[in-house]
């Protein structure tokens, strides 16, 4: 019944964050689907992008990235951007978003992850291996792809 209801703008975000809290993706698809008829609020499309990131959906992860004005794309927003292009193997574009939001945020331990992730495609053990170190001093028990 729910489902048939037209939602506000007020109410549909809420309805979607809780099937993402729930883990009910063919609910949450669903009223995805209605999110197209709002202005999707830029906090939900971080959510939505760190939940399908999460579930390894890099399409749908990057879909609520590109949703957001890049002149609005936080620091978070920003990173997922990197890990999918990372997850993607897309590795100069990432390589050079990375560089840059190292400039702005030296001390993030996931962006220390990736570059180390990056090195380490490039067979650069021992230069990953000094990301990895650096990150992990950072936030410990961090883990690292093998």
């Amino acid at each position: 019944r729910l489902q048939s209801t037209d939602l506000g703008e007020d109410v549909l975000p809420i309805i979607v964050r809780l099937m993402m809290i729930l883990d009910n993706r063919p609910l949450l698809r669903r009223f995805e689907d209605k999110l197209q008829k709002i202005a999707i609020p830029i906090y939900l499309a971080r959510e939505l992008a760190e939940y399908y990131f999460n579930k390894n959906i890099y399409s749908r992860a990057e879909l609520y990235v590109k949703a957001v004005d890049e002149s609005m794309r936080t620091l978070p927003f920003l990173i997922i951007e990197a890990e999918i292009m990372v997850a993607n193997r897309d590795m100069d574009a990432a390589s050079s978003l990375i560089r840059s939001l190292i400039y702005h945020a030296p001390f993030n331990p996931t962006l220390l992850r990736l570059s180390g992730d990056l090195h380490r495609f490039a067979g650069n053990t021992n230069e990953a291996n000094s990301f990895y170190g650096l990150a992990s001093q950072i936030q410990p028990g961090m883990e690292f792809t093998n």
